[in-house]
């Protein structure tokens, strides 16, 4: 879901929305609010602040990261607009249980192929960065790309990060950096190799 112009709160929500693993229907529902109503205020951008909170709190957006965007002191980078916080450790527990349940399956039932229980994975979920995100351990940031107007994911350890910082750009930098369905690919291998001992 690209953001690049007219960069609202509703737009920003409705990602969050989408990269949380949720729709629109879902979100209402959790919230406790009619879906056509909830639709209809995210389509006119008519979010009030008590809603947002509500939304925050659901889809663990950082408001402070979301405040800075709309900043008019500071021009934000085109891909800055694209980046997403990670979920806290506590809604991605209760995510992790669904989404191994779902892995588990799918490894026992197509034991000989990862790609087919990648796009399995792909089919249930919709959504690589939930994937990731959930399935990540939490020493792990998840950098976005936009490449050709299509979304890439990188993966990289955080103490890799920081080593990364400190020492300056090198050509090491981008090797620690794996893409999304490559990680995928080593996540459904490492828990093929758990459930296999």
């Amino acid at each position: 879901m690209p953001l690049k112009n007219n960069l609202t709160i509703s737009k920003i929500i409705k990602r969050y929305i989408k990269m949380r693993g949720y729709t629109i229907k879902q979100v209402a529902d959790k919230l406790g609010r009619n879906y056509k109503t909830l639709d209809g205020i995210l389509c006119r951008d008519t979010v009030d602040a008590e809603l947002l909170f509500e939304f925050a709190n659901l889809l663990d957006i950082d408001l402070c990261w979301m405040a800075q965007l709309f900043e008019k002191r500071r021009p934000i980078s085109f891909l800055e607009q694209y980046q997403m916080s990670r979920m806290n450790p506590e809604m991605r527990e209760g995510e992790l249980k669904v989404v191994l349940s779902y892995l588990d399956r799918y490894i026992t039932e197509i034991p000989d192929s990862i790609n087919e229980i990648k796009a399995e994975l792909m089919r249930s979920f919709n959504q690589m960065f939930y994937l990731l995100d959930v399935l990540l351990p939490e020493n792990y940031i998840i950098r976005i790309s936009v490449e050709r107007d299509r979304e890439k994911y990188y993966c990289m350890p955080l103490q890799t990060v920081e080593q990364t910082s400190r020492l300056g750009r090198g050509r090491n930098a981008t090797t620690q950096f794996y893409e999304g369905h490559e990680m995928l690919k080593r996540i459904i291998l490492e828990r093929k190799a758990e459930i296999n001992r």
